[in-house]
């Protein structure tokens, strides 16, 4: 089997040059015997690597091998004179090296290399106007063994303090991260001292995402898997009913008035020690479908405070009075401070909004 060794300075744990040489090593292992070369690199990228193909630190010790592929060539180490190939030394290209010189990269080719391959007919056209070589252009190899997994979207919009069971968040989440399925939990809620210790508890779980506060998360709610509350107790939980009435289920501990408010077609009730906590019937059996009613209306109130109340007929027209000077397109002209005319409620609440009319009743 021919010998391929395959060099990069670094690598890091994140990065396309990275990406490019675990998917080179996964998809050509199959033809050659490799190798891969590095100086520098971070642990985990490296245990990956080292599952496909032979790892071997750069220390400048001479290396035969039948084919050299250089990955990357801002070298801080020219290991190219150590290296004995009895074929072909190849440089790869991976940059737009017109814009690569704006940002005080220059490429010199190493003595040995006999061919470059381009990523991209731009990069090729880019390597032979500025430095006059040749290329071949193969595009950057995918992972074929690609398999998403479906990544579990919780959502928390909650006061941090004690009593809301942020505790029990910090347990549940290592929990998941350690079976291993992918989650993104973000949590909503506003900064304070106890916070800053939770955030320290998760700081090792970036899958938990505090996102500050906002006055409405409709959309969030809406978009997430789960709404996640924990808490020791809750008289009646508005977040929870925000979710049920956009359809997501939820994740909540046993406090009394949770019964109240989900069964099991719409969530989850969990025993506050966890212990019945299902991970993969979270992923695998999302509630889907159920049905939400609110339970009580202006009417109960209206029950209470006046038996014979009626909803208001809203007039669709106001009778307005200007406080603001201001360009109005709709008129076309300018509209003077003091002035009184007719509009469209929709129109009376744009100028209202804008702090530039009120309404009047003359």
């Amino acid at each position: 089997m021919k010998r391929v060794l395959l060099y990069c300075v670094n690598q890091n744990r994140i990065g396309g040059i990275e990406k490019y040489c675990l998917n080179w090593c996964k998809r050509m292992k199959k033809y050659y015997d490799i190798t891969f070369l590095y100086v520098n690199g971070d642990a985990d990228r490296l245990a990956e690597l080292s599952k496909h193909v032979a790892v071997v630190k750069f220390t400048g010790q001479t290396i035969n091998t039948d084919v050299c592929i250089y990955a990357t060539a801002n070298w801080d180490v020219h290991p190219d004179k150590y290296i004995i190939a009895t074929e072909k030394h190849i440089q790869t290209a991976h940059a737009d090296y017109k814009e690569a010189l704006k940002l005080g990269f220059k490429y010199l080719k190493a003595p040995k290399v006999t061919e470059h391959v381009s990523v991209s007919k731009i990069v090729a056209k880019s390597l032979k106007e500025m430095y006059g070589y040749d290329s071949t252009v193969i595009y950057n190899l995918l992972d074929v063994d690609v398999k998403p997994q479906k990544v579990l979207k919780l959502i928390t919009a909650s006061r941090i303090s004690e009593e809301k069971g942020f505790d029990l968040l910090v347990k549940m989440a290592k929990r998941l991260k350690k079976h291993g399925r992918p989650f993104l939990w973000f949590v909503y809620g506003e900064s304070n001292t106890y916070a800053l210790t939770i955030r320290e508890q998760l700081k090792d779980i970036p899958d938990v995402l505090f996102m500050g506060s906002r006055l409405d998360l409709t959309d969030m709610l809406a978009e997430c898997d789960y709404l996640a509350q924990l808490s020791r107790s809750e008289g009646f939980c508005y977040s929870i009913n925000e979710a049920l009435q956009v359809g997501t289920p939820v994740i909540a501990t046993n406090f009394p008035s949770i019964h109240e408010q989900i069964d099991e077609k719409s969530g989850y009730i969990l025993n506050m020690d966890l212990s019945n906590l299902d991970i993969d019937a979270l992923y695998d059996k999302i509630p889907k479908g159920f049905v939400f009613k609110e339970k009580s209306s202006e009417q109960d109130w209206c029950k209470l405070i006046d038996a014979k109340s009626k909803p208001i007929k809203l007039s669709p027209t106001v009778r307005i009075k200007i406080i603001q000077k201001y360009d109005d397109t709709e008129l076309g002209r300018k509209v003077k401070t003091g002035e009184k005319f007719t509009v469209k409620r929709a129109r009376f609440n744009e100028l209202v909004k804008v702090g530039v009319a009120e309404e009047i009743f003359d």
